[in-house]
């Protein structure tokens, strides 16, 4: 049996994104299939039937001994680990970030053949082979599914996959989700750079808008320790709960997915609402992963401006008149499309 070893350490929407090669590397033949990945971003994966085993870097630890100073230690344990992996004698393995870091893993882990897909930072030196990264730029994850196709896999099925455990679904719905309605949604206002968060007085007006119409549903806020202030002004009714910084990766994973749907930025968070089927509206600007799904219950807003995608670097003086384009109205149409309540 062929051992894969898949390497996408993070961050949380590549890898849901990368979810998508799973089902066709699986169905290609008697494979066994490896997941290296962030220790902290290891719940992603937890329950995923199409991986055999969930390999967990143990970054926080490496990044404390570092600034501890104990390298003579940091060195020993990277060193264990490598030969940990070793151990597993893989026959591919495949680097998914098609940058030095992932590169470097595909060969520390000795495995037979090292693949890569895309070719930058000189990750090819570490590789036997280098795919080109292709397929339909506007759909959900299409260069892992073009990837998928190159290595000879059967693509029956587009859709990402993710899982959550029925401990932690039980879990939430007995604590965080105890004084929370039936019916509720998830809103993902936060991610890692401000030209990617929609404006705040439009989340604010989209709220009391659905509110008004919809008062038997609650809304929950998700986002990290960082976000819960700008979280709180989004607190435009008593049934908004903020629970920034209160979850837990995998709690935020079943809370989306026990929810009616989510409304969200690009973030992982609400590429997770399209992996789960679930009502989702993806609110677009200075990047666009995606136009289209496999979900048919995901809407991606995006005004497409001359100047967008500008990725990192805007040009309109942090104006983000992208985000200024898409307006609660617009977001509120879609919203009363896709919820059936």
């Amino acid at each position: 049996m062929k051992k894969i070893l898949l390497i996408r350490l993070s961050a949380i929407g590549d890898i849901v994104f990368a979810t998508t090669m799973l089902k066709p590397l699986k169905e290609s033949g008697k494979v066994k299939i490896y997941w290296l990945v962030n220790s902290p971003l290891s719940s992603i994966l937890y329950g995923n039937v199409y991986i055999d085993e969930i390999i967990s870097l143990p970054v926080d630890r490496w990044k404390w001994l570092f600034k501890k100073l104990k390298f003579v230690t940091l060195i020993i344990e990277i060193l264990q680990f490598v030969r940990k992996l070793n151990k597993y004698q893989f026959d591919i393995s495949i680097d998914l970030h098609g940058i030095l870091k992932g590169s470097i893993w595909a060969f520390l882990s000795g495995s037979k053949e090292k693949i890569g897909l895309g070719k930058k930072e000189f990750n090819w030196i570490f590789l036997d082979k280098v795919y080109p990264r292709g397929g339909d730029v506007s759909f959900f994850a299409s260069e892992y599914l073009y990837l998928a196709e190159l290595l000879g896999c059967e693509i029956t099925d587009k859709k990402p996959f993710l899982s959550v455990p029925q401990e932690t679904k039980n879990n939430v719905k007995q604590n965080l989700l105890s004084n929370v309605k039936d019916k509720f949604f998830v809103i993902a206002p936060f991610t890692t750079r401000p030209q990617k968060h929609w404006i705040e007085i439009y989340w604010q007006e989209l709220l009391k808008r659905i509110l008004s119409d919809y008062p038997d549903n609650d809304i929950i806020i998700l986002g990290g320790k960082n976000d819960y202030d700008a979280a709180e002004r989004l607190v435009v009714h008593e049934n908004v709960k903020n629970f920034s910084g209160k979850t837990k990766l995998a709690e935020a994973m079943a809370i989306i997915y026990l929810s009616v749907g989510i409304i969200g930025v690009d973030t992982g968070l609400t590429h997770m609402g399209t992996a789960f089927e679930k009502n989702t509206i993806a609110i677009f600007g200075s990047t666009v992963p995606y136009l289209t799904t496999a979900n048919p219950k995901t809407k991606v807003l995006y005004a497409g401006l001359p100047c967008s995608p500008c990725k990192r670097n805007p040009t309109c003086n942090n104006r983000f008149d992208c985000m200024h384009a898409i307006t609660p109205e617009m977001v509120y149409k879609e919203f009363t499309k896709l919820v059936d309540l």
